[in-house]
């Protein structure tokens, strides 16, 4: 049981009965996965689980509407004085 809290304190308290076997192995260790598992769990000692994502539909600022300074009159005098842009993505509610 010693070399099994070992490799689990060594990964961080990460590692689960899968892959402390694989290091038990590797060092030159006869056991099984059934063993480690059942000496694992007796202990206590098990896999950190990874974080669910948290879902954040609808958060967010508001968009914020610039004001129609051009009033659609694309016609100008000189180059450079108007810029216009296209939109090619709208954040909605829906997604």
């Amino acid at each position: 049981m010693g070399f099994i809290k070992q490799y689990w304190l060594e990964s961080g308290c990460f590692y689960g009965y899968r892959k402390v076997y694989k290091d038990l192995r590797t060092a030159g260790d006869q056991c099984g996965k059934n063993r480690v598992y059942r000496l694992m769990r007796t202990e206590g000692l098990q896999a950190q689980r990874g974080y669910k994502k948290k879902n954040n539909y609808g958060d967010g600022d508001l968009s914020t509407v610039a004001p129609n300074l051009l009033n659609r009159e694309f016609n100008v005098e000189k180059p450079n004085t108007v810029w216009v842009t296209d939109i090619t993505y709208i954040r909605t509610q829906e997604g």
